[in-house]
């Protein structure tokens, strides 16, 4: 009994990271929906045209408050402060550099770190799809592989450099890939050979 409850606890804990995230988009979105019917009963909106203008209204708000952000956050000042919100909160939420990684390749920006990448596992032809997270100095190199379809979850891999292929799809093509158990593989290979 007392080696099965590890497993109990494990389970518990993967579900909540997958729950939490979802229960949380799920309330700011419900809270969201709420401002907008207390926004158009307050102009006297309550037909559906005018109800569908200001929610048009409310998602034009919002990508231009994220635009701002955005805008705000490549200046010097924004920069830095961004930096340090980074380091004392974002880098501690599980997952978050790999799906910033995937904003930052979908805008178009060079990433340098988190590359999709073929690992060989055993002498028998056997590779698995993952992220290469660093390159180290003893000449082996950290791959993480998420357990299909929850990315942020999976096994951490040190390995001889020579088993592991950089592949030249982007985030986006791999993390579909990985989200629907393999589907678009070969999207993701190309024609990628094993080492």
């Amino acid at each position: 009994m007392k080696q099965t409850n590890p497993t109990y606890k494990t389970k518990l804990f993967y579900g909540l990271l997958v729950i939490v995230p979802i229960a949380a988009i799920i309330v700011v979105l419900a809270k969201i929906i709420e401002l907008i019917e207390l926004l158009a009963k307050s102009l006297g909106l309550d037909s559906y045209l005018s109800t569908s203008i200001v929610i048009v209204l409310a998602l034009a708000g919002i990508i231009l408050l994220c635009y701002g952000i955005g805008s705000l956050v490549h200046t010097r000042i924004g920069s830095w402060s961004f930096d340090k919100f980074e380091q004392l909160l974002l880098t501690k939420i599980p997952g978050y550099r790999i799906i910033k990684n995937i904003f930052i390749d979908v805008s178009g920006e060079n990433v340098k770190a988190y590359k999709p990448a073929l690992l060989k596992l055993g002498s028998d032809g056997t590779a698995v799809l993952g992220f290469i997270m660093e390159y180290n100095e003893n000449g082996t190199t950290t791959v993480f592989v998420p357990h299909s379809p929850v990315l942020t979850v999976g096994t951490i891999y040190v390995v001889e450099n020579n088993r592991v292929t950089p592949l030249e799809s982007g985030h986006l093509a791999m993390i579909n890939c990985l989200s629907e158990w393999g589907t678009g593989s070969s999207k993701v290979l190309g024609t990628t050979e094993m080492k």
